[in-house]
């Protein structure tokens, strides 16, 4: 499991994103894989959205343009890798799923893959 520790720089996200979106880093501590299992993860995430839009930025692994909607209270982030589907469901008070869903034509691995990381996030601030 990749670790990663690198400090936050807060305009990382300014390209891809109107200038009046707002900004949260998250922290995804716990990994879930396919067999059951779970392991301590270190992933940290720079979120910057509109009402519409989002750009996620994993540090460490890429950048990709999201959708955000809210439902209940709850922001939902939708963005697409190569293989996945991922949806990021980040709660009133912080508290984050980040879910994979593979697409058919995803790799075949040996080792369980990753479906899920859980997490918290800091409240939403103006760029």
């Amino acid at each position: 499991m990749m670790r990663i520790l690198i400090p936050l720089v807060p305009a990382l996200l300014a390209a891809g994103v109107a200038a009046a979106a707002d900004q949260r880093t998250c922290l995804f501590e716990q990994a879930y894989f396919q067999d059951g299992g779970v392991e301590p993860a270190e992933w940290q995430v720079i979120i910057a959205a509109s009402d519409k839009t989002a750009r996620i930025r994993v540090v460490g692994s890429g950048e990709w343009d999201g959708t955000r909607s809210t439902t209940g209270g709850a922001d939902i982030l939708v963005f697409h890798t190569t293989p996945a589907t991922e949806t990021m469901t980040i709660g009133a008070g912080g508290e984050a799923l980040w879910q994979i869903d593979y697409d058919d034509d995803a790799p075949a691995t040996k080792a369980p893959l990753v479906i899920a990381f859980a997490g918290m996030c800091e409240p939403w601030r103006p760029q």
